[in-house]
């Protein structure tokens, strides 16, 4: 555990000690679960896997509310937390899709093998976050936002966990309608046509990239 070198005013906080204490409990409960032997028994550690992955629906909030609570004590540059918050994030994803698959595999979707689509489409990812994005934007600078606009190869498609695509796209389309808003807006002129946001999808011979371009 990497707590061992924090801050004892982060390794105090309530939400942080929160955080810690959901991971011990869930560690021993695995620990001490008894070898599943029979189908039954499997469902039965399908639930408990259920269960764990519900129970850790709040960590970040509570990491982030612990972080902003310890750097009100001691000034942030003093904390030194950016690897520690980094590190906690990026293993409790790697935690969370595990038990997702896991989960997954007992309940098959067509399509799809655990919680990976095998035939994900970017194009529709695009499709599909955009508007919330747009959404968002206009809500926040009561303007009317940008296009958003596709090219490339639109009906390309590779194995991916469309959740996880989703969410990308959703903060990056987000990040650039904000940049064209705050670049080109101009008092008065509420009703001007911003530069659109592009999306450009490319397949190669071993990948396919996604490149979001934006005049903010």
């Amino acid at each position: 555990w990497r707590s061992r070198s924090l801050p004892y005013v982060v390794v105090i906080n309530p939400n942080i000690q929160r955080v810690f204490a959901l991971y011990e409990k869930a560690f021993a409960t695995l620990v001490n679960y008894p070898k599943v032997v029979n189908i039954s028994q499997d469902w039965e550690f399908v639930e408990l896997v259920k269960t764990l992955v519900a129970e850790g629906v709040e960590v970040v909030p509570w990491l982030a509310k612990g972080v902003k609570e310890a750097s009100r004590k001691v000034p942030a540059s003093q904390l030194n937390l950016n690897r520690f918050v980094s590190d906690m994030i990026m293993s409790r994803i790697s935690r969370r899709v595990i038990a997702e698959q896991f989960i997954a595999l007992h309940e098959q979707r067509e399509g799809y093998i655990g919680v990976i689509c095998r035939e994900m489409s970017p194009a529709a990812a695009v499709r599909r976050v955009a508007p919330e994005a747009q959404a968002v934007c206009q809500q926040a600078y009561g303007v009317q936002p940008p296009e958003v606009l596709i090219e490339g190869d639109e009906g390309v498609t590779c194995p991916y966990l469309p959740t996880h695509l989703d969410y990308i796209l959703f903060e990056n389309l987000k990040n650039a309608l904000r940049a064209v808003v705050e670049h080109h807006s101009r008092p008065g002129e509420l009703g001007r046509a911003l530069p659109p946001v592009k999306v450009l999808i490319a397949k190669g011979k071993h990948d396919m990239s996604i490149r979001i371009s934006d005049q903010g």
